[in-house]
């Protein structure tokens, strides 16, 4: 889903000022957007490379899910995304799907070719 940062934070540690750390004690940054779509509500997520530069104005694709009373965020998924462009080539390619007409002989008229 695209969406437009209003606002943007990003932690590396938490309330107490200690890092964040997953539970298998590698360090994480949080990060928690604001967007035009879902206005006042923060949305959060983990940093990574591709949310790196993101910045208040920029218009990104990502997915929302709601957990509870919270919003969080992730990349999508890039197999999904090329399955749903693969589906939209394969409906530009083949949408007609009738038959060029032929006349009485059986030749094919050559204007009805689309390529």
């Amino acid at each position: 889903m695209k969406l437009t940062i209003n606002k943007i934070y990003r932690s590396w540690d938490d309330k107490n000022k200690k890092p964040l750390m997953t539970r298998d004690g590698r360090p994480y940054e949080r990060v928690a957007i604001q967007t035009k779509e879902y206005g006042s509500q923060w949305a959060s997520g983990f940093g990574g490379g591709y949310n790196r530069g993101g910045k208040a104005g920029d218009v990104v694709d990502l997915e929302i899910e709601k957990d509870g009373q919270y919003l969080n965020f992730k990349r999508p998924d890039p197999i999904k995304k090329l399955e749903e462009r693969v589906l939209a080539l394969e409906q530009m390619v083949f949408k007609d799907t009738n038959p060029p007409s032929t006349d009485e002989s059986g030749e094919v008229d050559p204007s009805d070719i689309p390529f």
